[in-house]
């Protein structure tokens, strides 16, 4: 896409090398895990029903996703990852730097 056109910036806001079974509960939800009524359990889709894994733990949930994903062998257990933060602000990157430039 065009600078001149994009709609949205991303500001980062904090970076963080941390492992990935280390994950908050907060934090699996925010990637996507979601409570199932039907089920009664968390899952990455919960309104799909079939082979999804419904826990009573998100992060547990997130965990077997995870293992059934993974395409390098490397289970929930193992790999660190970098976390970003960041916070988005519904206006053109250039209207945001400019704005920037005037408040300091």
């Amino acid at each position: 896409m065009p600078r001149r056109i994009s709609r949205l910036t991303l500001e980062l806001t904090d970076v963080r090398v941390e492992r990935l079974r280390d994950m908050s509960r907060e934090d699996t939800l925010a990637e996507g895990i979601e409570w199932s009524e039907r089920t009664q359990g968390y899952s990455y889709d919960p309104a799909d029903g079939g082979p999804g894994f419904h826990c009573s733990d998100p992060r547990e949930s997130y965990g077997k996703l995870w293992d059934s994903v993974s395409c390098d062998g490397s289970s929930w257990e193992d790999p660190w990852c970098r976390t970003l933060s960041f916070r988005v602000h519904q206006v053109n990157i250039d209207a945001f730097l400019k704005s920037r430039e005037v408040a300091a």
